[in-house]
């Protein structure tokens, strides 16, 4: 007989009984006493998956090496010279079938992390992460610290690693060193962490006025982001009647907000100062008719010099205009001369048009999505360009093949210069 808090219920017992066995099969530890767990190969994965063929049904074993980052530091704390966290190691198990996801997943957390220090995603088959890089090592071969960024790499490595005697796998998997000059947790920048304090000449501290100013351009600058993803810039003004974009500088911020600390009537987070007092955050209907101005002057003249010529040419054909001058010519210095008959006029000919060779069309200015969208760009090159911020077409001729390699497929990469090579010849859709 057993002895338990269960001797009186002998159906609840059996339930915790099957309970115990089944996370017992799902979290064991092996005889160094790491733990270990199995993904694909149990009834929590997938279900309509084969049991797998490799480690006795529990698919390939994978040899999780985590190095983390030393905690933030405390005020008035150094590390050591070269000092490392401790490495942590554990193994998991996942069905060959598993995808990138599945296997990433598991080991985040088998080593006690979640998605908020650990977070990725996968973008147009790519993994996208800045909090760690994965290599993988099969022992015993050439494969030694792979990098693993995408999901053809993590099929190219279950293909080599399944034609081994041990289907087993190293991952090591290194969390992001903090970026430098990033302001850690005691106001100390990266470099500073790692080397020490450092001598140098102090920086100036900010006046108030100064601290203030900046505090209402961040405020600014907030109230003022542009959510439309045709325009081009970050920070807008559409207060005006027509809800035109206006750009907003860098100089027309400080204008902004010094009007504020000011305390100009009217002048708040979300209305600039008037057009009366500064026109460049308004456009030209909202702006006062200003003789005087010396900027509108200037617009007009560019306008008028990029029109056409609006001179009139006029084809004198008055068949009777030689006799009369003649005679006034004769009656005014009083010689007889001979009267001229007028020949037949001979009708207007155009002079011969100059042939030049034509200038070469000029590109369109547009952004990526009207660019992929023009040239009927798959959404997969779409979804890859996106995160990068790029501007528009117009850049593309800055990024090498070998950087875009890492977003794009061969394919994709043809395509995408193809597109662009088009766009450069000035036209518009494909």
């Amino acid at each position: 007989m057993y002895n338990n808090v269960y001797d009186d219920d002998d159906d609840e017992y059996a339930d915790y009984c099957r309970q115990q066995s089944r996370y017992e099969e799902d979290n064991y530890l092996d005889n160094t006493g790491n733990s270990r767990q199995s993904l694909g190969s149990d009834h929590d994965s997938e279900p309509t998956r084969e049991s797998s063929q490799y480690n006795d049904g529990q698919g390939i074993e994978y040899v999780i090496s985590f190095q983390p980052q030393l905690p933030p530091l405390q005020p008035n704390e150094r590390h050591r010279k070269n000092a490392r966290a401790p490495v942590v190691k554990c193994s998991i198990y996942a069905h060959e079938e598993s995808s990138l996801v599945e296997v990433l997943d598991a080991a985040i957390a088998a080593i006690g992390r979640n998605e908020s220090t650990m977070s990725f995603k996968i973008v147009g088959q790519q993994l996208r992460t800045s909090r760690f890089t994965v290599t993988w090592t099969i022992a015993r071969t050439d494969y030694s610290k792979m990098q693993l960024t995408s999901e053809a790499q993590f099929k190219e490595m279950v293909a080599k690693v399944v034609d081994r005697p041990r289907v087993v796998v190293a991952l090591e998997i290194t969390e992001s060193v903090l970026e430098s000059g990033t302001v850690s947790g005691s106001g100390e920048t990266a470099n500073d962490l790692e080397n020490g304090p450092e001598k140098g000449p102090k920086k100036r501290k900010l006046t108030d006025d100064e601290e203030a100013m900046a505090e209402t351009i961040n405020q600014l600058q907030a109230a003022t982001h542009c959510a439309d993803h045709v325009c081009t810039s970050r920070h807008c003004f559409v207060g005006n009647a027509k809800a035109k974009h206006v750009r907003l500088t860098p100089l027309l911020f400080h204008i902004w907000a010094a009007a504020i600390l000011a305390k100009t009537p009217g002048v708040d987070l979300k209305t600039p100062p008037p057009p009366e007092e500064e026109k460049g955050f308004w456009p030209p209907e909202d702006q006062p008719d200003d003789i005087d101005d010396i900027s509108l002057f200037a617009s007009r003249r560019r306008a008028s010099s990029s029109k056409p010529s609006s001179a009139v040419t006029i084809n004198n054909d008055f068949a009777g205009l030689a006799t009369i001058l003649t005679l006034l010519l004769s009656s005014s210095h009083r010689t007889p001369v001979a009267v001229m008959t007028p020949s037949t006029p001979t009708p207007h000919r155009p002079p011969p048009p100059i042939f030049s060779p034509a200038s070469p069309a000029r590109p369109a200015k547009m952004t990526i999505l009207e660019f992929c969208a023009a040239f009927r760009l798959s959404d997969q090159i779409r979804d890859c360009l996106l995160p990068l911020e790029l501007d528009g077409p117009h850049v593309l001729k800055f990024i090498k093949d070998e950087e875009l390699n890492q977003y794009l497929t061969l394919g994709q990469r043809t395509s995408l210069r193809y597109a662009e090579s088009k766009w450069a010849e000035g036209k518009t859709s494909d």
